[in-house]
Order: structure tokens, then C-alpha cells, then sequence
């Protein structure tokens, strides 16, 4: 099954006799789940409407569900369970290590499908991997990546039609016209004609306080701009539908088959996405709410309907409750996730919520001025519509977010002087600091208990045995 905009993941126990565990194993009580499923978008907003079929079956998380703001690094860090500078995957460029040869022998073989088969898991996956799967001397189509029993990935970022799969190692190509062969498309191509992007908020506001990035667009938008992102808001509700209806049939036929008490069923997104926030048209890689937050709903054995999760559930969180669900010890695992199985069924698992966690990213941009924006310079990236740039060199950051008895905190920190590439562009002051949209971030002149409770926090991270990265202190 292919799912548009998104990925499928499925996984089936081979061994269809329940397994008795006892509770201070570190395993479900009543033996691992037979049947999981995960759906995983790209790009999925919070406030978008999200799949119908079955809501209240299960629970969704009212706190802050948190991705790096970048579809590469954060689908490294569900495959893997660990943070951006452990899996080293920085942006979706090879040079920023996705989908990279260096992955592929490294954190690519310790993803959690591997820890699946060897609990008798027959696993499959379809869909979008990473950014740059199948490219030219990083394996091509033939790599599969270890731990799945069925593969039909598709090459690179490709949209859904015209695109090729690589199908158990195997090229196969599909779908030369978007006109009659992107069927789901064109049934919902004229729904929500009318649909803009939301304008409250933050939408179109001046980001004169934020980093230097974000004081560069002009504010107002140009018209251009508005019905760029218009369109493009429009389209991925229209997408939307299509994933709607294919979860739906996904629950009919757990359904049909007598499975569906019996199976965990996950929807989430790798990443945010802005349209129109800060005067900034349409993109992701911002450490603001609209990029980082995205929608988690969870359903299957032992999780109470309706109900909504309160702390934090990160990326990293979502590998551990996966494997924790199917029996694996977490205490043997090199993550940096919790499982948040404790959260959504107290009855099956004991634990404690986390309250502070990581952002971080880094920029991407290009050697040479964007003959389109000649004013700009280079450095940057992503620089459209009307010269407008998303993205850059010095994009990057590394914060420490506090969600905790009231409290809502980004505590953020730059690269090092050294660090920092010249771009181009005016207004840049070097060493600037991102700041959240809003949590408030903390500055010398602000908190200075907190301030340095939170710097605290990012020096013991940098302690960490498993850090691999020298700035972030």
C-alpha cells in the first residue's frame, strides 16, 4: 500500500502464540502485540484536519508532539530513536549525511525493524524513506535497508506520479502522467476551492524580534507571495483527503479480519510546516511551533479512548514505544527516546514524563547567488516565492525546550563565532540567536535563575558519552 505524501510501515508477529511475560521483565504484561501499524506524513500541520476513521477509539496528545523541523533528520530519529547529533543525519543534502553511505553503515543498522525480526516481526514499508534514498553511489534502488521483509520505497523526494520505487531491490517505474494516472489527486482536486491559509496568529506578522532570517522577508506579503501559499495550502488539504480515506480502509479491513483490537495503530508527521507565518510563504526548518509541532493520535490494546496525552512526545519517543510495545528490553537499546507507553496505558507500563528536551538543526545553503535573487548573495536557500529565503548556512541551532508546572521555555544557543558562514543579505548580524514562537527564549538580561538551569541542561547533554557534536554547550 502506498500512501500519498506519507509512508505505510506495518508490522506483523510471525509467531502467532501470545507470549507470557511478567511485569518486572520489562515487557507488555499480557505479551506483545501481534499487529502495528504506523502511518507517517510529511509535513502535517497541527491545525490541519486529521483522519477521521476511529478517533475516539484511541488517544491524541494535547502537549506538544515535537519533530526536528526537517523531514531527513527527523525520519533518521524515528527510524533510530536518537537526536540529530547521535545520528548525524543534519539536513535532507547528502553531504548533510541523509540516506548517505556513512548512515547506511552506521545508525541505518541499528533502526528499530532490525530489533522487530529478531522478536519474529514480519515487517513491511512503502512510501517516502529519506530524502535521498536510491541516488547514484549511495546503493541506488538495490540497498534495502536491513530489518524489512517487504520494501517498496520510493526513490529520493519524488512526488506521486512519474516517480520510480525500488521494490525489494528492484527499479520499477511508474506513472508518466499526473493528468490520468494520480487518481487520488483528481478526485479531490476541486474540493476546498474556496480554502485559504489561516490568517490568525502569527501569519503575515513582521518577525522584527526573531533571528536574523526571519527579519528578512518583507511584511506585508506581497499579493505573489499570498496566492502562492494559498495554493499550496489548498493542495495539501486536498492530499489530505486521500490519506483520510486510506486509513479508513486500513481500519475496515483490521476490521474485517478480526484484528483490530489486536493491533497498535500510530499517525504522525515527520515535520511542521508554515504557510504564512512570519511573513514566510511556504517551508519548514524554523524552530517555531508551526515547525516543530505536529499531530500524534495513537490507538490499540490497553490504551484508554479518548483521552489526551498532556507532557511531551518527541520523534526520538516514537522507536522505544514501538519496540517496548512488542516486547523488546529498552535497557539494551542505545536511544535517546522514552517509550511513552506508560502515558497512554498506566495499566501495562509504569514511568515518568520528561519535561525538557532538544531542538536542533542544521542550515543548509548554496556556494553561488541564486541567479534569480542576485541581491542576496550566497549562503542561502530555498529562496522563493519572490526572493524570499527559508533557509541558510547559518540557520542553525541547538535549544533546550521546557514544557513543565506552567512553564514554557526555549533556552537556545548558536554555533560557535567560529562556526558561522558568511551570507548574503542585508541585516545579518553574526552570532544572532533564533528565538521560539511562543516560548519565550532566555537571554542574560532575562530569568537568570532559569537561564542558567537551562544552560545546565545543554552542558550535561554535551557530557553525554553519545554526544558527537562540539557546539552545542
Amino acid at each position: 500500500m502506498l500512501w500519498p505524501n506519507g509512508s505505510f510501515e506495518e508490522r506483523t508477529r510471525s509467531d502467532r502464540t501470545p507470549v507470557e511475560r511478567t511485569p518486572c521483565s520489562g515487557h507488555p504484561p499480557h505479551g506483545a502485540a501481534h499487529l502495528l501499524r504506523q502511518v507517517l506524513c510529511t509535513d502535517r500541520q497541527t491545525e490541519q484536519h486529521h483522519p477521521h476513521p476511529r478517533r475516539r477509539s484511541g488517544c491524541s496528545s494535547g502537549g506538544d508532539v515535537h519533530r526536528t523541523p526537517l523531514c531527513c533528520p527527523s525520519r533518521s530519529s524515528v527510524l533510530t530513536g536518537q537526536y540529530p547529533h547521535n545520528h548525524e543525519v543534519r539536513n535532507n543534502s547528502l553531504s548533510g549525511n541523509c540516506s548517505s553511505i556513512q548512515w547506511q553503515k552506521g545508525p541505518e543498522s541499528t533502526a528499530f525493524p532490525i530489533y522487530l525480526n529478531k522478536q519474529k516481526y514480519q515487517t513491511f514499508f512503502a512510501g517516502k524513506y529519506l530524502n535521498q534514498y536510491g541516488k547514484k553511489d549511495e546503493g541506488e534502488v538495490g540497498h534495502v535497508p536491513p530489518g524489512w521483509d517487504q520494501w517498496h520505497a520510493l526513490v529520493g523526494n519524488s512526488q506521486y506520479y512519474n516517480y520510480t520505487l525500488s521494490v525489494n531491490g528492484k527499479e520499477e517505474k511508474h506513472a508518466d502522467s499526473y493528468e490520468q494516472d494520480y487518481f487520488t489527486d483528481l478526485i479531490y482536486q476541486k474540493e476546498f476551492s474556496d480554502v485559504k491559509a489561516p490568517r490568525g496568529g502569527s501569519f503575515d506578522k513582521p518577525g522584527k524580534d526573531k533571528h536574523w532570517l526571519l527579519r528578512q522577508p518583507v511584511s506585508p506579503m506581497p499579493k505573489t507571495s499570498l496566492t502562492f501559499l494559498d495554493n499550496a495550502y489548498r493542495k495539501r488539504w486536498q492530499t489530505l483527503l486521500s490519506v483520510d480515506d486510506m486509513v479508513e480502509l486500513l481500519v475496515k479491513k483490521l476490521e474485517s479480519i478480526k484484528e483490530l483490537d489486536n493491533t497498535y495503530i500510530i499517525y504522525t508527521s515527520d515535520n511542521g510546516y508554515h504557510t504564512g507565518q512570519f511573513s514566510l510563504p511556504i517551508d519548514k526548518r524554523q524552530l517555531y511551533e508551526f515547525d516543530i509541532r505536529v499531530p500524534l493520535m495513537v490507538r490499540g490494546p490497553g490504551i484508554k479512548p479518548n483521552q489526551t496525552l498532556q507532557a511531551p512526545v518527541l520523534n526520538i519517543d516514537l522507536a522505544p514505544t514501538i519496540l517496548d510495545i512488542s516486547g523488546v528490553n529498552l535497557t539494551t537499546l542505545n536511544v535517546d527516546g522514552q517509550s511513552f507507553l506508560s502515558q497512554m496505558a498506566p495499566t501495562l507500563r509504569n514511568g515518568t514524563a520528561r519535561p525538557f528536551f532538544l531542538v536542533e538543526y542544521t542550515g543548509e545553503g548554496h556556494e553561488k547567488t541564486d541567479p534569480a535573487c542576485p541581491k542576496l548573495g550566497p549562503g542561502l536557500s530555498q529562496c522563493f516565492p519572490d526572493c524570499v529565503c527559508e533557509d541558510a548556512y547559518n540557520n542553525t541551532y541547538a535549544c533546550v525546550r521546557t514544557l513543565d508546572k506552567g512553564h514554557d521555555l526555549q533556552y537556545c544557543e548558536p554555533p560557535p563565532a567560529g562556526e558561522h558562514r558568511e551570507v548574503g543579505g542585508p541585516g545579518r548580524p553574526a552570532g544572532d540567536e533564533p528565538a521560539a514562537h511562543k516560548a519565550p527564549v532566555l537571554s542574560g538580561r532575562q530569568l537568570p535563575g532559569r537561564q542558567v538551569k537551562q544552560s545546565q541542561r545543554s552542558v550535561k547533554a554535551a557530557s553525554c558519552p553519545q554526544w558527537k557534536t562540539g557546539w552545542f554547550i
